[in-house]
């Protein structure tokens, strides 16, 4: 995906399993199909910065990603070549978008489910999102078979622990993998590289028409006497975006990933949730974890108390902590298991 937090997760949770000294590498699936659609979009769009984000978002991967020797287009290649790995995990982030599995491949795809992987391979879930709170029953129907594979699964949010019990799969919640790593891990990325001066709001909005958020950066934006802009999608590279966030004074976003990284530079921020959407549990559900619930804003007038409320990171780091404990835990079993 050529999204800074689902590359971001991806490096998250490689270098914590390597810190576990596990042998691993990351499966290069690169779906051609979506990858021209998203090219042809774009180019209708007039979306220029679109190809530029994915080569740098590419360069990132080549370089601090361990990936698999060949790159994989569709799930028959998976199927005929993926071989000899002793467990699979998939994860994290909107892996189990139903958009994607229903037709991703101009079919139903289910490489995420792992339905390529060898029977003797331990099938593995971390924190796996399904970006929504409701599965059609045709595609319920379609994955349960290949869930009832796995050894162990959690997800992210309690929206899909939901839909797996009613399922019969059972499954836990564990933070996203960016949450497992110290700061100093990304601090690391940084080191050696320098950027022109970060303005004082980052603001980090995802999807089309978000009129709210647009709203309620141009009203942070004024309180600290930003010029206006929109805030759309950044295209820069995945190290500058990182550092953006960690120098900005307020974080505005409707982004999981931005939330996260906010957390974890105790940037002060707001969650705007994103319009006509299912998919903001997953930013509830971490929140809440973290008595943080009143950071999620819908308009300017819930903004304004909290904008100069000063966030507890001393509170905010002993709840990750504690939430931390059972994501580790899970891990710690996958690897010995």
């Amino acid at each position: 995906s050529e999204n800074y937090g689902a590359v971001l997760q991806a490096y998250a949770l490689q270098k914590y399993l390597q810190g576990l000294y596990v042998q691993t590498e990351i499966i290069d699936y690169v779906p051609r199909r979506i990858q021209r659609i998203q090219s042809v979009v774009a180019l209708r769009r007039r979306n220029l910065n679109y190809f530029r984000k994915r080569r740098l978002l590419r360069a990132f991967r080549k370089q601090e990603l361990c990936l698999s020797k060949r790159t994989y287009h569709n799930n028959r290649q998976l199927h005929r070549h993926c071989r000899g790995y002793e467990k699979i995990i998939c994860g994290s982030d909107q892996i189990w978008n139903e958009s994607f599995s229903s037709g991703a491949e101009g079919r139903p795809t289910l490489s995420y489910f792992l339905d390529f992987a060898e029977d003797e391979a331990k099938k593995i879930a971390y924190a796996a999102s399904f970006g929504t709170e409701r599965l059609s029953q045709q595609t319920k129907e379609r994955i349960q078979p290949l869930l009832q594979r796995f050894s162990n699964i959690s997800v992210r949010e309690n929206s899909g622990q939901t839909i797996l019990s009613e399922m019969g799969i059972p499954s836990q919640t564990v933070l996203d993998p960016t949450l497992l790593l110290p700061r100093e891990a990304y601090e690391r990325l940084l080191e050696g590289k320098s950027f022109p001066e970060a303005p004082s709001v980052f603001s980090y909005v995802l999807h089309q028409k978000q009129e709210r958020a647009q709203e309620i950066v141009r009203y942070v934006q004024g309180h600290f006497g930003q010029e206006e802009k929109r805030a759309d999608e950044l295209c820069v590279s995945l190290y500058e975006w990182l550092f953006r966030l960690r120098e900005a004074d307020f974080v505005v976003t409707n982004s999981f990933h931005g939330v996260a990284m906010s957390l974890i530079f105790h940037r002060p921020f707001f969650a705007v949730p994103v319009a006509l959407s299912g998919m903001n549990d997953r930013i509830q559900t971490l929140l809440e974890g973290l008595g943080l619930e009143e950071r999620i804003v819908c308009s300017t007038e819930g903004a304004a108390p909290q904008l100069v409320r000063e966030i507890d990171w001393d509170a905010v780091d002993m709840r990750l902590r504690k939430l931390r404990l059972s994501s580790e835990k899970f891990l710690a079993d996958v690897v010995k298991a």
